[in-house]
């Protein structure tokens, strides 16, 4: 039985198996390897645009933004890196202005022109990376960065050993790296900053996704087991 292991809790499991049609008896293993924590944060003021580079960012800054009394703007207008933060919004009752397509180099570029001379608010985990902003800030008026949550490995886990490795941040990588050998692993990175990261911990095997969201981890991970007979 071919077993897949994905570093992040899937909320449409029963989707995500369905694309995986045709493996036969396949067993899953969704768990995120970080914790989350909020962290309080006061009224950054007004700004034109607020962009959310993660599903995470989404829910600790509006919960963070009634918990802590701070005050909507009118006019504001909300941007998501891609199309599962974007739900995650909607989620939220609240209907994005703009959706990237979840690569930030190639959403930061088509940002940029709506940014153009604007305030724009970026809640964000504490060592959040500044790809986006950096790429930006050379056309906005200004760039707010607001701190709304921290995230860092666990140490409380056990992972089966599996026919394929899913990795879908660079954090999550560490995490595994720290406990158990990832060179000879077959692995799947979300994105190019952790693909990077798996290069950097020795795996010899590992794929990117074409886009960085579950449909497309799914279908790449379907062709590596059949290309390798691993079912």
């Amino acid at each position: 039985m071919p077993r897949i292991f994905i570093s992040r809790t899937l909320k449409y499991r029963e989707q995500f198996a369905a694309l995986l049609d045709g493996i036969g008896h396949l067993e899953i293993q969704d768990e995120s390897l970080l914790q989350f924590n909020s962290i309080p944060f006061s009224d950054p003021g007004p700004s034109d645009w607020i962009f959310f580079t993660s599903q995470h960012a989404v829910s600790f800054y509006l919960s963070g933004r009634k918990a802590f009394h701070i005050p909507s703007y009118p006019n504001t207008r909300w941007a998501a890196l891609g199309p599962g933060t974007a739900q995650a919004l909607r989620d939220q009752h609240f209907e994005p202005d703009f959706t990237g397509t979840g690569h930030p180099t190639a959403t930061a570029q088509s940002f940029r022109t709506l940014a153009s001379g604007k305030v724009v608010l970026f809640p964000a985990a504490v060592r959040s990376r500044e790809s986006i902003r950096k790429i930006i800030a050379k056309t906005a008026a200004r760039i707010i960065y607001l701190p709304v949550y921290e995230n860092s490995p666990r140490l409380d886990f056990q992972i089966l050993t599996s026919d394929l490795y899913i990795f879908t941040s660079p954090m999550n990588v560490e995490a595994f790296g720290g406990k158990y050998r990832l060179d000879k692993k077959t692995c799947i990175a979300i994105g190019e900053s952790t693909m990077t990261a798996l290069q950097k911990a020795g795996v010899e095997e590992a794929y990117l996704s074409p886009e960085p969201n579950e449909k497309q981890l799914a279908q790449l991970a379907r062709q590596i087991l059949a290309r390798t007979n691993r079912f």
